[in-house]
């Protein structure tokens, strides 16, 4: 960790279990990511985050890109829209608004998501606005964390 942080290499710690997700909060120097993670409580998958985990995600300037696999939001056969907007908001509900991102995982994820593909985000953030998401939210989570983000951390 020490080293990637010497080369700039932001930690991702979508894949770790909670013991690894801890180690790397307590060793970094640097905020680190959750590229494709979701939220414990709505889910109770182990690779899902807990609410400690998000705020401290948040508190240290981390970023979580909320993921569209159907295992991770709620387990059915189906990533449902209404499900990843759940997952988004309970992110800036627990971790706050600057710390959640879209983290579809498209390119990883083996079940069907009923936005269809990237090809369809803009049904995303038609949802967004109909869920009662702000405009400044919604630039928040489409883009604007993101960019803010890697801009800092990797200028």
């Amino acid at each position: 960790l020490e080293e990637m942080e010497a080369l700039g290499i932001i930690p991702d710690v979508s894949h770790l279990g909670d013991q690894g997700f801890w180690d790397v909060c307590r060793q970094a120097k640097r905020p680190f990511v959750a590229s494709h993670s979701n939220c414990r409580a709505l889910y109770p998958h182990r690779r899902n985050l807990t609410d400690e985990m998000l705020r401290a995600l948040g508190d240290r300037g981390g970023l979580v890109g909320v993921n569209f696999y159907a295992g991770f939001l709620d387990g059915g056969p189906l990533a449902r829209t209404g499900d990843i907007l759940r997952h988004l908001r309970h992110v800036i509900d627990v971790g706050g608004l600057d710390v959640v991102a879209l983290g579809s995982d498209f390119d990883g994820i083996d079940t069907p998501v009923e936005l269809g593909d990237a090809g369809t985000m803009d049904h995303l953030t038609t949802a967004l606005e109909q869920g009662g998401f702000t405009p400044r939210e919604i630039d928040a989570l489409c883009w604007g964390n993101v960019w803010r983000f890697y801009g800092e951390w990797l200028a």
